[in-house]
This record gives structure tokens, C-alpha cells and sequence, in this order.
């Protein structure tokens, strides 16, 4: 059996899952503490189970299996279990509704051995019937007599009309199973006409999180065949059959499956065979007496049997099975060959929503604990960078989901879950609970953190009248401290970065109902005064004049990128191309001009944009894994711009900005003047949780062309800079400012190490 062992992960503190904030007089005695935390143990261990199921066992890609409702019934059960024998078999019933002999719960000590059967000779003869007991090879005598017959066994068979191949090893060690597998496998050229195709072995693959919303995305899923082999046949006269002799410790390879389904063999079974010896399956541990093994991979013939007798409880008992199999090899009829089929192809489902109640059930919200906390420890391609260890959580989100007494505690105790993922792409939606903290729309400005204020930055057109100026400071929302609003937002939320998490959580202290009025406390430069406003009846985007381009003094190009489209980027770049410098504005998200803007600044000739390292959760080769990309820069037979290459940056510079910001780093060694951007890119991917949460993230990670961290840390400026409240007021745009003057100080420097550029003052 080849298996993966993933380790214990139940090392679980018993003061974490406690209720906390319980009166002394009211905390429960220690059995009930101790029958608790058994009790989230268990199901820890049952949530684990399930997801390793989920995603590698390969029935879940190629059958109809309710995995959701297996894991529901089985809740009850697991709850109600007084010895670890009924957990086991509470456990074994969610295993149960896979119909998979190769999946069980098992213990996690040895089983009692049985007593070996006594042999018969390696090489005998029933009238004109081989018998060939394989199980010689358990012992160093009978593996040497076998090894060094050479012709002498290949005479013997190819005179016999059939012949008989024990590979039963009940009794026997279980690292005996491959040398007998391996000798079948090297006879089977003698039983084989011509050639025999052998098809290679199948495993579940998943590159990345599959979006559950069904959309295209660059992570997919699908089922991972290894080539087909080819077995050349031996020359010379060939049996009218084989009869292979098995139980539940044969090892049933591909091979011997091939050989059966061309109609060459039978197959006689000693009690119920699979062929789960001879598949990938992976030891999940339930606890310190319960481990449960899990099927990864599978054979693409499936296993049937031609004559089935019932196992021998006493291996000394007479041999039924043997007798059958000699009478089977007896008759003259060829076999007929197997009736099953092959197996089914692949077909991806997405996960239930259950979004008939905003406040699932109780085992409802223990399945969204599970099917949560198994994405991120699977999928998340940032655990690595989280400040708390997520293998330990899910007793902490078991116990708090479950507590949750109405759908609002409930969504919130979601919110707060993934907030540990610190994912500027992370986003909840599809409950109401949701729409009343962060949707909306903002009042019509623009507030940025100075200094530890919130000041307006911008103001939309049409409201320039209503009494706000830039640089005024927001200290109350509708009379509430806009402190206070954004510390219970922190609550439940988190970006990636702190500044990042600041600029997005002001946003959502502004946020209400479509045309609400709301009104504001804020200190200017004469003093405190109250104003009111009305929210637009939509979100839109700040009313700004269409001006990509602009021609500085000094013959400066400025390229606004939250502006530039991709079809004027020929247009502009022409202009810039007259230029001793170019100063592009980062400050925002830009409009997919990136690809088009690459061949016309690749002054450094290179050839590699980015990296990406995108979860991989595969069945029979890998356990977890990492799929290591490249990005290439594309190429165009455009003019190459030679002059200096400046990019402003602040922290609204996210995700796609900062992937242009990687790409101008890597082809005109730039400049950025102003501070770090918002530390989150890679293509977001869409889970779904029961209540019809929905919730994205970042299914890759990132990173510089030399392989350095982006996540969580940003695109460092060479030179820092922020705006001021003083600067704000006065009209200027400090940022810009110093990025010209550092164009007037200095010549164009050597460029600064990708990922770690020099900070100066």
C-alpha cells in the first residue's frame, strides 16, 4: 500500500476552547471540560477527514456522493459516541456513503496477526493445471527458489494448459505484498498475446482553488492519468487461461486488471478483494487510537471478481477458494473478459449554498466551519505569511459558528474567521448581515489617513457646494466618532497591509443606503461646523476630467494609469516618447493597460514579469505542493522609451496596479516616490458557505521576478513620501512635487533590488 501520513494536528490547547468570560461560580466541573474538549476533538478530527476526502479522494470527481449531507449525519453520531468504538463507527458511517473498501477507519495499533496457512510448493501441478503459490516469496528461501528458476519456470508453464497464481498474503507481513506483485508483474509477458495495453493509474488534481461561482479562472480541477504502459507478450504457446488466487492483502496492480479485461484472466477472491493495496492512499489521524485511510488514487479497470468464497477466520481451515480457482482453471471455456466498465469520466460540481435560511442549521454552520477553514489550509496560498497557525483553528470556529444564536452572529463570526487571512482580495457577500455592515454606497469624497485623520482628499463635482473642502478633517459620522466606526469595522475586517486596511475601512465608515443624508463633524482651517450631505442613489467613480496625458514643465510627461485605456496607450506613448522623463501616476487602479504598455518601456530587455506559486492538492504524487509559474513580458516591434521612468504610489495602488508596478520595475528600472502600495495581488478565486455566503481571495501567490515577497508588504517606494494636512489645503500635490524634484536632483540611478528597494528621505 503506498501511503502519505500527514501527522497529528490535534494539539489543542484546552484553555482556547472554553467559553471565555464565565463567572467562576458558573464554570462547568472538570469531566464536563474534559467531555468538551473531547467532543470538539472529535469533530476537528471529522472536519479534517472530510476535507481530505473532499478533495483528493477520487470518487468525489467521477460519482454523485453527498459529502455534505455524509458529514451532517454523522455530526449527531460522532457527538453521541462513549468510546472510541463508537466514534469509529460514527466516523466510518460519513466513509460509509463513499462505498469504498480501500476508505475505512481503522485502528491506530497493529491489528492482532492471524497464523500463516501452511504453503504448497512454490511450483506444483494438478493434472495439466500450474499452480504457482506466490506466497513462498514471504520468506528468503522461497523468494531466492523462485528468482533463480529462470527457463526452468518458464518451461513449466508453457506446457501446462492453465494455470493457478496464489497472491493471497492474509497472515503474512504486509511488506511481502510488492515482491509477489512484482513477480506477477514479471511473468505477465508469458500469459500475454501480442501486446497488452495497460492503462495508467488516475488521481484527482486540483491547480489552485476552482472558483465555486462557476466563472473562468486560471485554477482548475481534473483528473491526473499517468500514461499507459504497453506489455510486449513472450513468444511461444499460451495458457486457454490464469486464475489469480486473491484477498483482501493482494496487491491487484493495473497490470494483472489489463490482463482481465482482455479476456485472459479469471479472478477468484477469498472474501471481498479491492485493489486498494495497490493504490495511493493517505493515513488521516483521528486522535491517538483511530487513524483513517483514505483512497488518492485509482485504477482506470476497475477490480471485479469472477468467483467469490467466503474468508477463513482459521487459515488452517480447508482452502475453498483454492478449490474453486483450480476448478475454474479446469474448464475449457475461455474466459469471457470483465462486464463492468471503465471508469466514469470526471465531472466538477460546485458546493451546495444552502441559501434557502441566512441562519443555517446548527450542523449547517459546523459544515461551514469545516468547508471554510479546509479551503484556507489547503488553498490559501499565503498561510505561510498569517499571524496566527491556522492547523489549529478550526476547534475555535467549530465551537464559535456553533454558538452563533441568529444569522447576523453568525455571518459575523464568518467575517471574523477569514479577517485572520489579512487578504486585502478577501470579500463576504450574499447576506444581508453583510449589506448592512459594508454595503451601500460612500458619500460623494475621497478621505485618505494624514497623519492619523481622516481628511477629505477629493470632492465629487457636484457636491462642491455642500460645505466640505478638500483638507477638511472628518471627525464625526452622523454624530458617531469616526474612530468608532472604524474600530468595529477592524473588528471583522482586515486588508492586507495596515495602511491598505485604513484607507478601505474609512471608506466603509462613510458607507449607507442610497440616497441617505448623512452629516458630518469636521474641523477646518476656521474651526468645527456641521455638514450634510445625500449619498448618490449608485456607487460611481469620482467625475474627473479624461486627461491621461500630461506635457510638465521641464518636458516631463505625467501618465495618469487609472485613466490611460489600452487603445490610447500607442497614442500617449508617442507623446511621452519626445520626453526626458515620465512620471506615471499609480495612485489607483489602472484600466488593463499593463501588457500593452510593457514592450514600449523594456529597456532593460527582460524577459520575466512576475512569479506565481499557485496550491496545489493532488492524490497520488503529491500530499500538498506548490506549482511554481512565470510570467514572460510580451513583446511588440515598437520604439523603446530611454528616458527616466518614475512611478507614484500610495497604498489605493492594488492588485492589478501593483502588477503593473511589477512590470515597470522589471523593464525601466523605476523609480517609486510616495509609500507602499496595498500588498495584495494574484487572480481572486470564490468559495461559497452555507447561508449563501459568498467569499473571495487570493488563490496565488505573487511575487517580484527575482521571487520576493509582494503580499503583505506592497511595492516599497525608493524615495517615501506622504501628503500633509498643510499641503492638502494649499492645492498641492506633495507626491508629485517630490518626484520632480528628485527628477531635477539626481541622474538616472542604477535601479534598486527588486524587492527590497533602498528607502530614503
Amino acid at each position: 500500500m503506498r501511503h502519505h501520513d500527514l501527522g497529528s494536528r490535534l494539539g489543542l490547547c484546552l484553555a482556547f476552547l472554553l467559553t471565555s468570560g464565565a463567572m467562576a461560580s458558573e464554570a462547568p466541573s472538570k469531566p464536563e471540560e474534559a467531555q468538551e474538549q473531547l467532543r470538539l476533538q472529535r469533530l476537528t478530527s471529522l472536519g479534517e477527514l472530510w476535507g481530505q476526502v473532499r478533495y483528493r479522494h477520487p470518487w468525489m470527481l467521477s460519482r454523485r456522493i453527498d459529502w455534505d449531507a455524509a458529514f451532517l449525519a454523522a455530526v449527531p453520531k460522532v457527538e453521541a459516541a462513549t468510546s472510541d468504538e463508537a466514534f469509529a463507527e460514527a466516523v466510518q458511517s460519513m466513509l460509509g456513503a463513499l462505498e469504498d473498501s480501500a476508505t475505512l477507519v481503522k485502528s491506530a495499533r497493529p491489528p492482532a496477526a492471524l497464523a500463516p496457512p501452511t504453503l504448497r510448493p512454490l511450483l506444483g501441478m494438478e493434472k495439466d493445471v500450474v499452480v504457482l503459490d506466490l506466497r513462498n516469496l514471504t520468506t528468503p528461501e522461497g523468494s531466492e527458489t523462485f528468482w533463480g528458476m529462470g527457463e526452468k519456470l518458464w518451461g513449466a508453464l508453457g506446457n501446462a494448459r492453465a494455470v493457478v497464481v496464489d497472491m493471497r498474503l492474509r497472515g503474512f507481513d504486509e511488506r511481502s505484498i510488492w515482491s509477489v506483485s512484482g513477480a506477477v508483474d514479471w511473468m505477465l509477458p508469458l500469459f500475454v498475446d501480442g501486446e497488452l495495453s495497460v492503462p495508467g493509474m488516475r488521481s484527482s488534481l486540483h491547480g489552485g482553488f476552482k472558483a465555486q461561482t462557476g466563472s473562468d479562472s486560471p485554477y482548475t480541477t481534473a483528473f491526473n492519468q499517468d500514461v499507459s504502459s504497453v506489455v510486449a507478450g513472450r513468444a511461444g504457446k499460451k495458457f486457454s487461461r490464469v486464475v489469480f488466487l486473491m484477498d483482501s492483502q493482494s496487491a491487484v496492480s493495473p497490470k494483472v486488471l489489463a490482463l482481465r479485461a482482455s479476456g485472459r484472466a479469471l479472478f477468484v477472491g477469498e472474501g471481498p478483494v479491492t485493489n486498494s493495496m495497490a493504490v495511493d492512499t493517505q493515513d488521516v489521524p483521528l486522535g491517538n487510537t483511530l487513524v483513517a485511510t483514505v483512497r488518492t488514487s485509482e485504477t482506470v479497470l476497475p477490480l471485479g471478481l469472477d468467483a467469490e468464497v467466503p474468508a477463513r477466520a482459521d487459515l488452517s481451515a480447508p482452502d475453498a477458494a483454492y478449490t474453486r480457482a483450480l476448478a475454474l482453471a479446469q474448464q475449457k471455456s475461455r474466459p469471457k473478459g470483465p462486464s463492468a466498465s471503465a471508469r466514469p469520466e470526471a465531472q466538477w460540481r460546485p458546493d451546495k449554498a444552502y441559501a434557502e435560511t441566512h441562519y443555517p442549521s446548527r450542523e449547517l454552520r459546523l459544515l461551514s466551519a469545516v468547508r471554510l477553514w479546509n479551503v484556507v489550509e489547503l488553498f490559501f496560498p499565503y498561510r505561510h505569511l498569517m499571524d496566527v497557525d491556522w492547523s489549529q483553528q478550526l476547534p475555535g470556529m467549530l465551537k464559535r459558528f456553533e454558538a452563533a444564536q441568529d444569522a447576523k452572529a453568525y455571518a459575523l463570526e464568518v467575517a471574523k474567521s477569514v479577517r485572520e487571512l489579512r487578504d486585502g482580495h478577501v470579500s463576504l457577500s450574499g447576506h444581508p448581515a453583510f449589506t448592512d455592515l459594508w454595503g451601500g454606497v460612500a458619500a460623494p469624497l475621497d478621505a485618505y489617513d494624514v497623519a492619523g485623520k481622516v481628511v477629505v482628499t477629493e470632492l465629487s463635482k457636484d457636491w462642491l457646494a455642500q460645505g466640505l473642502q478638500v483638507g477638511d478633517v472628518l471627525e464625526k459620522v452622523d454624530g458617531e466618532p469616526i474612530d468608532e466606526r472604524i474600530r468595529r469595522i477592524d473588528a471583522i475586517h482586515q486588508a492586507s497591509t495596515a495602511a491598505a486596511t485604513r484607507l478601505y475601512h474609512i471608506y466603509l465608515a462613510l458607507v449607507g443606503p442610497p440616497e441617505s443624508e448623512v452629516s458630518f463633524t469636521v474641523l477646518g482651517e476656521k474651526g468645527r461646523r456641521e455638514v450634510k450631505l445625500k449619498r448618490p442613489a449608485a456607487y460611481s467613480r469620482m467625475e474627473r476630467p479624461h486627461e491621461p496625458f500630461k506635457l510638465l514643465e521641464g518636458n516631463i510627461a505625467l501618465v495618469n494609469l487609472s485613466q490611460l485605456g489600452p487603445g490610447e496607450v500607442p497614442e500617449v506613448m508617442q507623446k511621452v516618447q519626445g520626453t526626458r522623463a515620465v512620471v506615471f501616476d499609480l495612485r489607483g487602479y489602472p484600466r488593463g493597460t499593463a501588457g500593452v504598455l510593457a514592450p514600449y518601456l523594456n529597456v532593460k530587455r527582460a524577459k520575466i514579469w512576475s512569479r506565481f506559486e499557485v496550491p496545489v492538492v493532488a492524490g497520488s504524487t503529491l500530499v500538498n505542493g506548490r506549482m511554481a509559474l512565470t510570467q514572460e513580458l510580451p513583446t511588440a516591434d515598437v520604439p523603446v522609451y530611454q528616458g527616466r521612468v518614475v512611478a507614484l504610489i500610495d497604498e489605493s495602488a492594488v492588485s492589478q496596479a501593483e502588477h503593473l508596478g511589477l512590470m515597470l520595475e522589471v523593464t525601466s528600472g523605476v523609480t517609486f516616490v510616495g509609500s507602499p502600495t496595498a500588498g495584495a495581488n494574484g487572480n481572486m478565486t470564490y468559495a461559497v458557505l452555507p447561508g449563501g455566503i459568498w467569499m473571495s481571495f487570493t488563490g496565488m501567490d505573487a511575487r517580484h521576478a527575482d521571487g520576493g515577497q509582494l503580499q503583505r508588504k506592497g511595492l516599497t517606494p525608493h524615495v517615501a513620501v506622504r501628503p500633509t494636512l498643510a499641503g492638502l489645503r494649499a492645492g498641492r500635490d506633495e507626491v508629485l512635487e517630490r518626484a520632480l524634484r528628485l527628477l531635477q536632483e539626481t541622474p538616472r540611478p542604477a535601479a534598486a533590488p527588486m524587492s527590497r528597494p533602498v528607502q530614503r528621505p
